[in-house]
């Protein structure tokens, strides 16, 4: 465990070093690459210790809680067998919540005890780790179908900085900035290139979710279970679509709207106020780059639907539909343009008529770096006695940002290319 903690100590002042730098050369970027890989897994070695330590002492507690047994002592059993499980012994992350919530007020609980080791303080809130199957429900949660960071490029790391390399050449963009091939006659050395890379800096942010409920809501555990357990990814989902769509990147992710990168669909002319035509659908997907194509989705404001539904290609009242496949609205129709699925969204998406109502966009080309471990596993507690309720709070660490800072062109012409896509304003 010390050589550990020491090697450990040894990244930490080696990143430090490279954190001073104002920029990163290609070499240095996966110096640190290295080494915050190699720090993750320390930690996860250092934490495994701990959890061992945990267990062996609770059997040994156990032992001697058998052997007062039979001596006459009334006491309870199993411990050791119960930490097995993944809620540290509970039998449900609401008995959880409710032990913790009573654990202040005098009244202890045997499993809490094995985690007093593991116990942290958080301002005026006393915490403890949350167990491993509740962590991994919220999480799940998090990165389930309606969460835009599960179709994120996801950059997982242990510091709060990351620099990652950027390539923005294209194949054609010659010997001045990328690698290039050249037709060469015989018996004539070929022509040397060399390829220009630039580095984006993505810094992560805190996100912190904190969940109060009334003591009373406490009293009953499948309650406060379903509560939490609900609440908690809900509202910390619906604050990273937000970002990963229109974060201004001050203290939290940069978005879409506010990247380089992005493309917007000019209005077509003479186009209604808050209207969506053919051609704004048709563009967002022609200035679409090939792999987004493959991998994009469409993206809109609920809003949008009652336009989508129904629309014609064209004027004749016979033309066929374009959000209507087989002219039928039998089974489940509206599902996919040109292919591609769509996603209708309550939150996040701008209002209807505001630039970015409806997007086509591929997630790849947004890079989403995350703290290593998701969800910090603690739970972190503080009784509000006069207003009888007590809270619990969840953070969670991540940056985000396109890193590309314009899009791309055809080689021939000037016919703009992009992977984030979306529709102008039309007020």
């Amino acid at each position: 465990m010390d050589k550990l903690k020491k090697r450990l100590a040894e990244i930490v002042a080696s990143l430090k070093t490279f954190q001073a730098l104002e920029g990163l050369t290609v070499e240095q970027t996966e110096e640190v690459n290295t080494l915050t890989t190699e720090a993750g897994e320390i930690n996860g070695q250092i934490e495994a210790q701990a959890k061992m330590d945990a267990v062996l002492s609770a059997s040994t507690t156990a032992t001697s809680k058998v052997k007062a047994a039979a001596a006459g002592t009334t006491t309870t059993v199993g411990t050791a067998r119960k930490m097995e499980n993944g809620n540290h012994g509970f039998e449900s992350a609401g008995e959880f919540f409710m032990a913790i919530k009573n654990d202040p007020r005098g009244n202890k609980n045997d499993n809490l005890k094995i985690l007093n080791s593991q116990r942290e303080k958080v301002g005026e809130d006393g915490g403890f780790l949350l167990p491993a199957d509740a962590l991994s429900e919220i999480q799940k949660k998090i990165d389930g179908d309606e969460s835009l960071l599960s179709r994120c490029k996801q950059l997982k790391t242990s510091s709060n900085r990351i620099t990652v390399p950027v390539d923005e050449t294209a194949p054609w963009s010659g010997a001045g900035s990328n690698f290039e091939a050249y037709w060469t006659p015989e018996e004539q050395s070929a022509n040397e290139s060399k390829k220009k890379m630039a580095e984006a800096d993505i810094k992560l942010h805190k996100l912190s979710a904190k969940i109060s409920v009334t003591d009373e809501m406490l009293e009953d555990a499948p309650l406060i279970e379903s509560i939490i357990m609900s609440d908690v990814p809900e509202v910390i989902m619906a604050r990273i679509n937000n970002a990963i769509i229109s974060g201004d990147g001050v203290k939290k992710p940069q978005g879409i709207l506010e990247s380089g990168f992005g493309y917007a669909v000019a209005k077509e002319g003479g186009q209604a106020a808050d209207s969506i035509v053919f051609n704004n659908l048709k563009k967002l997907y022609t200035h679409a780059l090939p792999r987004a194509k493959k991998n994009g989705v469409f993206l809109y404001n609920v809003a949008c639907e009652e336009q989508l539904i129904g629309m014609q290609l064209g004027t004749d009242p016979s033309s066929p539909s374009v959000y209507l496949p087989n002219n039928s609205i039998a089974g489940a129709p509206y599902g996919t343009l040109w292919g591609k699925p769509v996603f209708p969204m309550a939150g996040a998406m701008p209002a209807l008529g505001q630039a970015g109502d409806m997007m086509f966009v591929d997630l790849s080309y947004y890079y989403a770096a995350i703290k290593t471990g998701g969800i910090k596993k603690q739970v972190s507690i503080h009784a509000l006695w006069d207003e009888d309720k007590t809270s619990y709070k969840f953070s969670f660490r991540m940056g985000g940002q396109c890193p590309f800072k314009i899009p791309a062109s055809t080689e021939f012409g000037d016919y703009k290319l992009s992977g984030l896509l979306y529709l102008q304003e039309r007020a």
